[in-house]
């Protein structure tokens, strides 16, 4: 069947290619969705790991349909509804990734469609995907949390292309609009039919959501609020469930359906146990699948997450840890190893070591000691499956409940440079992890024996490098951020010092234009400080060596060489003066002269 859009006109649809890694639109400030399908690594058992929550226990997994079409997605909070799930499409997982810049994007895959869907839709339906399995609830009730949305709105509402989507329990429908027995649907769910955005007339558009003008990073032209689906079932017997969704009319236009991750769930299974740090770092690994171990919480971890264990600051895995050749579970769970066994007072290298010896900056010893409890935190909420929101802690003699998004505060406090809130977020995420200590852990999942101190030192592997958690600031990655007290404004008197021992610090920098260098200190004015115009002094007084002053503005991997000054021979220091722009970030580079290092106090006033 051809189509003919609104204005009589044949409709040319676009294929949207997904690029892998693209984290953030450039039209809008909201993070992007990032997917991952079945063709990318992703398996069915995966897709159904990634959904369960507690009181399921699941088998005969099976998927039809096409590859592209299905799969796991991130970054969906302020986008779809959750952070994370899985989706099943009529055309390409890619697809949903945002902006909004297409009319119609649209992937054929040329398969047919579902007859349950067929029968739902009162018409025939292609490209369906179908995931379906075997389950065993706990209760006689099974739930979780799912968001359906299309690039046919808004402009074939009401018309024969209803794309349509089911969550069959034991062969009847449950995906229905709340407090009916309507299917969700295009027709079911709208605000009407426009070429643009809606207005009416309303067919239970509480639960619709337009996207016609692009507000959410989603290619989707609209989409759902958040809906529950809940569906009778028979507790502990085997009960059937099929998820699917299809084109409807022909294979044009893709729709999707996002489920939460963890949200299936059956009965009150939580136990709201955690284990400390200590704990999952102490037992790493285990032959029984049924052990409580870091590589099986990473490998859940990973489940939900596209592929990595997101900590803020990095992802793991960051470089392949064994001979397999391929990123996974177990070259996080070395690296997440690392993290815990190897020094906090060193920055890593390429290949995971230390050997060079290079010492952290505070910033990512704290980052370091941060992601311990984050990885932790993680294990307990995505493996054990315990939500921090029905945790609480005594705070100034007050019992606080844990926020629900704890997790993501604590990635954001990690990828800043702020010591004081990677202190205090550690703190709480202890706090957090020993919060259900001694409660039992989830059926399936037991407590088995640590593994030896030195198995898990000889298998760590630090996946830090300066540029992800400096040093001490002895290169441009590893430069420390000028920062004035809070009270001095753009132009007022404001005053930054520091005093250095070159000593411990290598020649990372590139070589200055006024003379031979050798180890360097480095600083950086960001350009929220550096804002145009303003004028900067730098001084290398109380040297007790013959020091240069170099600076240089733009990226690590583009530095231009602005000037350098090396005018005075001996101790008596450097002068160098200059403006900022408001744009570019400014590096302050200091170093002997000849190679000569020693100690000195920097000094930096504005104006």
């Amino acid at each position: 069947m051809r189509r003919i859009d609104l204005f009589g006109k044949p409709n040319m649809r676009r294929i949207v290619f997904w690029g892998v890694g693209t984290l953030l639109a450039a039209a809008t400030a909201q993070a992007a969705l990032l997917t991952r399908d079945l063709g990318q690594g992703v398996s069915p058992q995966d897709m159904v790991s990634a959904l369960l929550g507690g009181g399921v226990s699941v088998s005969n997994i099976q998927y039809t349909g096409a590859t592209n079409a299905s799969g796991v997605f991130c970054s969906g909070d302020g986008i779809i509804g959750f952070k994370t799930g899985i989706l099943l499409t009529s055309g390409s997982a890619g697809n949903v990734i945002g902006p909004n810049n297409s009319p119609g994007a649209t992937t054929d895959n040329g398969l047919p469609g579902d007859p349950d869907l067929t029968g739902l839709a009162g018409i025939d339906t292609f490209d369906a995907a179908v995931l379906s399995f075997d389950f065993v609830p706990e209760s006689d009730t099974v739930q979780f949390q799912y968001v359906f949305g299309s690039e046919e709105y808004n402009e074939f509402v009401g018309s024969p292309f209803n794309d349509v989507f089911g969550f069959f329990v034991n062969g009847v429908n449950f995906a229905l609009i709340p407090g009916t027995s309507l299917p969700v649907t295009i027709t079911n769910v709208n605000n009407g039919f426009s070429p643009g955005i809606s207005a009416g007339p309303c067919m239970n558009c509480a639960f619709y959501i337009d996207n016609v003008n692009a507000h959410l990073n989603t290619q989707l032209d609209g989409l759902t609020t958040v809906l529950s689906f809940t569906a009778p079932v028979l507790a502990h017997q085997v009960n059937h469930m099929k998820i699917a969704i299809a084109d409807a009319s022909d294979h044009v236009l893709d729709s999707a359906v996002f489920i939460e991750a963890g949200s299936l769930r059956s009965g009150t299974s939580a136990t709201g146990a955690t284990r400390n740090s200590r704990f999952w770092f102490t037992h790493a690994t285990s032959a029984d699948p049924t052990c409580a171990t870091l590589s099986n919480a990473i490998a859940k971890i990973i489940n939900v997450n596209c592929s990595v264990v997101p900590l803020g600051f990095l992802d793991l895995p960051q470089g392949f840890r064994n001979s397999d050749n391929v990123k996974d579970a177990a070259d996080a769970t070395i690296e997440a190893l690392g993290l815990y066994w190897r020094s906090i007072k060193r920055t890593g290298e390429v290949g995971g070591t230390q050997s060079q010896k290079s010492p952290a900056s505070g910033v990512c010893s704290d980052r370091k000691r941060l992601a311990v409890e984050l990885i932790a935190a993680m294990a307990n909420a995505d493996y054990l499956g315990t939500d921090p929101s029905g945790q609480s802690y005594i705070n100034a003699g007050t019992n606080t409940t844990f926020p629900s998004d704890l997790i993501t505060q604590a990635q954001t406090v990690a990828a800043g440079e702020d010591l004081s809130a990677l202190v205090s977020m550690t703190a709480l995420l202890k706090k957090f992890n020993g919060s259900g200590l001694t409660n039992d852990l989830p059926t399936g999942i037991v407590e088995c024996s640590a593994v030896s101190t030195k198995v898990l030192k000889s298998l760590a592997r630090d996946p830090t490098t300066q540029a992800t958690c400096p040093g001490v600031n002895n290169s441009c990655a590893a430069a420390a951020t000028v920062a004035f007290p809070s009270s001095a404004g753009s132009f007022s008197s404001a005053v930054f010092t520091k005093s250095v021992s070159l000593s411990s610090f290598t020649n990372s920098f590139p070589s200055p234009t006024c003379g031979v260098g050798g180890r360097d200190a480095c600083w950086k004015i960001l350009p929220d400080v550096g804002v145009l115009n303003r004028p900067f002094t730098v001084t290398t007084s109380h040297a007790n060596f013959d020091s240069m002053i170099s600076l240089w503005e733009g990226s690590c991997s583009n530095l231009v060489a602005l000037s350098c000054t090396n005018k005075n021979v001996g101790i008596t220091g450097e002068t160098l003066n200059f403006r900022t722009d408001g744009t570019n970030t400014f590096f302050i580079v200091v170093e002997g002269a000849a190679g000569n290092f020693g100690k000195l106090k920097l000094t930096i006033t504005s104006p």
